[in-house]
């Protein structure tokens, strides 16, 4: 969650992965807090994968978004003290939805509008995939 989406023009955002059904326990992080966040470097080899976002959620729509797999990343946290995270995969993937954010960027202006789908067809999609392992 950023700082704009409850109206508020800060630079300033949370993450958290939680765990879910569909989640792998190797994805799960704590929640972090980057204040003045600065993304330092991107890898070079991109991935799509499935987004969805909260400012988006009355319609619930989901689609494929291109991303670097992995970042570099400086902020500062909740107690005032600067850090550096490197990010991979999941992780990576919501920070960079969440920078977006900070530059009033939604995801769906990045999305593959061909792969979108409702918030139910994706959950469909989902157990699917889960059935399949």
């Amino acid at each position: 969650m950023a700082a704009p989406q409850i109206g508020e023009s800060l630079r300033i955002f949370v993450t958290e992965i939680r765990k879910t059904k569909f989640r792998k326990d190797e994805e799960l992080d704590e929640l972090r807090v980057f204040i003045n966040p600065k993304i330092i470097e991107t890898s070079s080899k991109q991935s799509k994968d499935w987004e969805g976002c909260g400012s988006v959620a009355e319609s619930g729509l989901f689609a494929k978004v291109a991303r670097p797999e992995s970042i570099s990343v400086e902020a500062i946290n909740e107690s005032g003290e600067k850090f550096s995270l490197k990010a991979k995969s999941l992780l990576a993937r919501v920070i960079q939805h969440e920078m977006d954010h900070l530059d009033g960027v939604l995801f769906i202006d990045k999305a593959d509008l061909a792969t979108a789908m409702s918030r139910n067809e994706y959950l469909k999609f989902k157990e699917q995939a889960l059935k399949k392992f």
